[in-house]
């Protein structure tokens, strides 16, 4: 049996224009990109609805959480220029 929310991106217009969004059931809802990004794009959720991903401001990759659909960017690592986060584990621990 599949779970009944998943997370991903939809698309407006182009691939390269995306939304990150997640699905309860079948009823998407798209989350907003950190501010300063144009697009976004969602890679997991834990089973608290903490959502993980990306939002591209077109200079960089930005790594973003999204907490009752509200975008976080995460920090760079030093010496870095972009970042993407990838999962997120039940605790709230992010890896990408």
């Amino acid at each position: 049996m599949l779970p009944d929310e998943f997370a991903g991106a939809s698309y407006v217009d182009t691939p390269t224009n995306s939304v990150a969004t997640v699905w309860n059931g079948m009823i998407p809802s798209a989350l907003p990109a950190v501010p300063g990004a144009s697009t976004s794009s969602a890679f997991a959720i834990n089973n608290f609805g903490r959502v993980v991903g990306v939002s591209n401001s077109g200079a960089s990759s930005i790594a973003t959480v999204w907490n009752a659909n509200i975008p976080t960017a995460l920090n760079l690592p030093a010496n870095t220029t972009g970042s993407t986060a990838l999962d997120v584990n039940d605790v709230g621990r992010v890896v990408g």
